[in-house]
């Protein structure tokens, strides 16, 4: 399926299909699936952007963001995802941390 981010974050669209998963666990193991250059490629595209992404949601409640905002939401999540990885670890994973299929998440509280 093809997914759309709204027109002034086209640039960003490149990375829907990789990064924007509704779940944690999906974006957790796009992180893991992804090499450490990918990883930095989406997270300095996103870095730049982030105020004016949060402030595109500031009006909506969140269960109801509408639909053409939801890959856009999805993306920033996974930006967060990527943030101990780049800023910390320069690696996927958690150094010394617990193999990330062996995570079970109460997902019923995403968002989207």
């Amino acid at each position: 399926m093809h997914k759309v981010v709204p027109i002034q974050f086209s640039e960003l669209e490149k990375f829907v299909d990789q990064w924007a998963k509704p779940t944690f666990k999906e974006r957790y193991a796009a992180r893991m699936a992804s090499s450490m250059a990918e990883i930095e490629e989406f997270y300095h595209a996103m870095y730049p952007r982030m105020d004016e992404i949060v402030d595109c949601f500031k009006t909506y409640q969140p269960r109801q963001i509408p639909e053409g905002l939801k890959p856009l939401l999805m993306l920033a999540l996974a930006f967060m995802d990527t943030a101990a990885p780049v800023e910390l670890f320069h690696t996927p994973n958690v150094p010394y941390g617990l193999d990330f299929w062996r995570l079970e998440m109460d997902e019923h509280l995403t968002v989207v």
